[in-house]
């Protein structure tokens, strides 16, 4: 990112007593009678930026984009936020819109705790290792949590982790649990202090007295919590102040330290424990009941709202959990369970709303991300908000712990279809020895790169991309983890290295993806928001038959060759599902697997869409409920016409069955004339397709799931041929990449349709088809690609000459340079370009579109006579020190220089407090 100047003049007041003022290219801090003079002409605009963004997180000096700290309540909760009137610009690295790459985690090796099998390595051992995954964003998303009232930033990995993403000029991302700690003592201690300056009160005015009278409560009154192996923690109801206010604390108080991305986790813990019976639920419902007509009303049978009491009511009409009475049939019920699904609903859009006020240009400007845990699992527990929070969210972010068998395509193509194929979609996951899902032949001791690799192919084959976990979560060891990206000895392997600088250098072609698949598989939401309660235990030993009748047909898919996409179907109070309902008429046949549930607008599309001589398939049984779980008839009708029918199990997977039976759903679908793609009758190989603008492309990647988890390793496959998807102009240029090679396809046209065969498939390969060999060119020429790394060397080497920048500003060009010369071994001339370019930003100088010689880099480099010879010694020269391994000596230098004066000094000159020039 280029150069900003800061505001010529700009007044931030900090602490009481501390006043900075910021005047041209000085900055000038006085505490009392001590004033410290820094030009600009000493160090470098990142620096700058650098402490301005750091002085905000610090000890009390809040907050370059802190306001007028007036008070508003949140109309809905109570809650009590700060209303921030007015922002100072600064350089904090914007959230990208679709970060390709992110490596996450990795405090053992960013700290070197050898006792976990890391030993300590230098900062730029560190820097260089990082920049050589590509990265776009940190993921730290370690949670933090509340001490005193406060967030808890004391542990020293959170300051490391920032400081490399500071180094970097990468943006970072936090994050914060929605739970609290039940224990009373830690509750009074961490989140006391912020119920008793916020003053939270219950429905009635009485002032709550504990923190965990915040939390919701089950029918029988017992608290919401989940039992963790070393705490017990709780959850908020969302109808309570406090719950909002929490998370708000955190949220901004990351933002102004300088993060740019924030991580909700514990997104489905809100109905994990099912309904909630608290205080604050039964006041919000009373209110809600109060807000429907009086015809509303008399359908429930409420004459007066503000005295009605649903936990009452629902026991006397033999509807609580101990009786026999599905309470789903009860109008009053279903009205109770959907207003708390809209109250989950309403908390993360007021959540959202909240943050935009707090930082509006930052916002307006796409500059920071808010993301939560939407868990899919391994969908064996779905939970309706991870589809309807998905609005409040800037991207699609599930915790996934992908294995190879059985697949998880479907979860990620779940995902893609929740933020309506336009919001990116990360996974995170890590596995190790204590996982019950690490496949039992696996050795964790061993480097089990394959299955790594396996990992990343299957998350971005599907249009979503898969963290990079530099190593497993605190508390983990090297021998105990297996999906670490960084070994003991802190280097990456070459066997994931290389596959990584494969995927970076064809990004043209897993970005910008629509998708292009042949059956539209649907995963229903009304059908799940209705599916389950803990208390009352819906639907007994069948419970799990929506989720293994939609996972069912899904395999059977994958297995039998098919290209398949998943849409979602909304709920008309909770999630618009326009887009998806607009999509049918896109694909050859639509499958209801496990839909109990069609809302009035779903069923008007599915009979447009057979109308205009679509197919649909239904698995075992016709939906026979809408969106409020009422009976309705009107769809089994539309199973009586031509082009519908009813699919009846089992939908076994044929991959390593013993069952030799096969599915009768690929039959079904080629009866009716949708042909699978993968024509070789293998069902390790799954196929996928996607479709791209500007220029017109096919994108059909191939994963290869034959993976032997005792051996890490997978039986390559050879000769495997695709059906390529119609389109109206026969591709005149179609093209294999792989890790391997790169292959020319030659197209023939059998049977009425149009196939290549692919040579050799080892994890996975990505086939590209479109209507003219330029159109799989580079974006640009080799020449202007190799001029631009010229120029970017050049760059380099004479700001290194002259001292201008940075020990870390160097690494960061180097690396950028050395990702430049990558690309050009994949002939990714734009990739390559893109890095030089990178290269030259990173070190002040400049290059032209045609990539001619590097500029004079802006200014000279002169030493400011208000530097001390010792700071010039840490600061000015790039060589490491004895010091420059993981630490923080902070407490020698705060004593020396006061607060604010040891930040100063530590930000522009070396970062850490430890002497490093990085």
């Amino acid at each position: 990112m280029s150069s900003r100047r800061l505001p010529q003049v700009q007044r931030l007041t900090a602490t009481e007593g501390t006043v900075i003022l910021v005047r041209s290219n000085k900055i000038h801090i006085s505490m009392s009678e001590r004033v410290i003079d820094i030009s600009s002409d000493s160090v470098s605009a990142r620096s700058r930026r650098g402490f301005l963004t750091a002085l905000t997180s610090s000890a009390g000096l809040l907050a370059l984009s802190a306001g007028s700290g007036a008070a508003s309540k949140n109309p809905r909760t109570g809650a009590t936020l700060r209303d921030t009137s007015e922002q100072a610009e600064t350089e904090i690295p914007p959230y990208p819109d679709d970060p390709f790459i992110q490596p996450a985690f990795g405090i053992q090796y960013l700290l070197g705790w050898e006792n976990f099998g890391w030993e300590a390595a230098s900062n730029g051992d560190i820097q260089e290792t990082v920049l050589g995954l590509h990265p776009d964003v940190l993921a730290f998303d370690q949670l933090l949590k509340y001490e005193y009232g406060r967030i808890d930033d004391s542990f020293r990995g959170y300051r490391r982790q920032f400081t490399l993403a500071e180094n970097l000029n990468l943006p970072a991302t936090s994050g914060m649990n929605v739970h609290i700690e039940t224990d009373e003592e830690k509750a009074q201690s961490r989140y006391g202090p912020v119920a008793e300056e916020s003053g939270w009160e219950f429905p009635d005015g009485t002032p709550v007295e504990s923190p965990l009278d915040i939390l919701g409560e089950t029918f029988d009154g017992e608290p919401h919590q989940t039992e963790f192996e070393f705490e017990t923690l709780g959850t908020p109801s969302v109808f309570a102040p406090g719950s909002l206010e929490l998370l708000l604390n955190a949220t901004v108080t990351q933002f102004e330290s300088g993060y740019s991305g924030f991580f909700v986790d514990g997104v489905g813990v809100f109905r994990l424990h099912g309904l909630d019976f608290s205080r604050w639920a039964r006041s919000a419902f009373r209110s809600h009941l109060g807000s429907l007509s009086g015809d509303k009303l008399s359908t429930f049978g409420v004459d007066d709202p503000q005295s009605f009491d649903v936990h009452e009511y629902l026991r006397e009409n033999g509807l609580a959990p101990e009786d026999d009475a599905d309470p789903r049939e009860d109008p009053v019920f279903r009205e109770y369970l959907l207003h708390q699904h809209e109250g989950i609903d309403g908390w993360f859009e007021d959540y959202r709303s909240h943050i935009e006020e707090e930082f509006p240009e930052r916002t307006e400007n796409g500059d920071i991300a808010l993301y939560a845990n939407q868990f899919t699992g391994n969908l064996r527990n779905p939970q309706a908000p991870n589809i309807y929070v998905s609005d409040s969210m800037d991207m699609i972010y599930t915790e996934l712990f992908p294995t190879g068998d059985p697949a998880s395509d479907v979860n990620y193509k779940i995902m893609r279809s929740v933020g309506n194929f336009s919001k990116p979609v990360i996974a995170k996951g890590t596995l190790s020895a204590r996982s019950r899902s690490l496949p039992e032949e696996m050795d964790p001791r061993a480097a089990n790169d394959t299955f790594q690799r396996f990992q990343l192919a299957e998350a971005y084959s599907t249009g979503a991309r898969f963290q990079l976990p530099l190593t497993n979560r605190q508390g983990y060891s090297e021998e105990e983890s297996v999906t670490n990206w960084v070994n003991g000895d802190g280097v990456v392997p070459e066997e994931l290295s290389s596959f990584v600088d494969f995927l970076w250098a064809h990004k043209r072609f897993l970005t910008g993806l629509e998708p292009a698949g042949d059956v539209a598989l649907v995963w229903s939401l009304p059908t799940h928001v209705w599916r389950q309660d803990r208390s009352w235990d819906f639907g007994g030993d069948d419970e799990r038959g929506p989720v293994d009748a939609f996972t069912g047909a899904a395999n059977a898919l994958r297995e039998a060759g098919f290209t398949y996409d998943v849409l979602t179907f909304g709920h008309p109070r909770l999630w618009d599902d326009a887009d998806q309902l607009s999509r049918l008429s896109e694909y050859d046949s639509v499958v209801l697997a496990g839909v109990e549930c069609l809302s009035d607008e779903q069923v008007a599309a599915l009979r447009t869409y057979l109308d205009a001589g679509g197919t649909i398939l239904c698995t075992d049984a016709v939906p026979d409920r809408d969106s409020m779980y009422r009976p309705r008839s009107d769809v089994k009708p539309l199973f009586e016409r031509d082009g519908a029918a009813v699919v009846t199990g089992p939908f076994d997977r044929q991959r390593e069955s013993e069952d030799e039976s096969e599915s009768p759903l690929p039959g079904a679908l080629e009866e009716r004339g949708v042909e699978p793609a993968r024509r070789t009758d293998d069902a390790d190989i799954a196929v996928h397709a996607h479709s791209q603008s500007d220029p017109d492309r096919t994108v059909i990647p191939l994963v290869n799931y034959d993976y032997d988890p005792e051996s890490d390793s997978v039986s390559t496959k050879s000769e495997v041929r695709v059906r390529l998807p119609e389109t109206a102009d026969t591709e005149a240029a179609v093209r294999y990449y792989s890790p391997g090679e790169t292959t020319d396809l030659e197209v023939a046209e059998r049977e009425g349709s149009r196939r290549v065969t692919v040579p050799k498939l080892v994890e996975w390969g990505i086939i590209v088809a479109a209507e003219a060999p330029e159109d799989l060119a580079p974006e640009t020429s080799e020449g202007s690609a190799l001029d631009a790394i010229e120029a970017a060397r050049a760059s380099i080497k004479q700001a290194d000459e002259r001292d201008e920048v940075t020990r870390a500003d160097l690494v960061v060009g180097n690396s950028k340079a050395q990702a430049a010369e990558t690309a050009m071994s994949f002939e990714a001339y734009g990739q390559a370009k893109a890095a030089a370019a990178e290269a030259i930003d990173a070190v002040g100088g400049r290059v032209d579109e045609g990539g001619a010689e590097a500029a004079e880099a802006e200014g000279e480099n002169n030493d400011d006579e208000n530097v001390s010879d010792e700071e010039n010694a840490t600061g000015g020269n790039r060589s490491e020190t004895d010091d420059d391994t993981p630490g923080f000596g902070i407490g020698t230098a705060v004593t020396a220089l006061g607060g604010a004066a040891y930040l100063l000094k530590s930000q522009l000159f070396g970062g850490g407090g430890d002497k490093k020039s990085s």
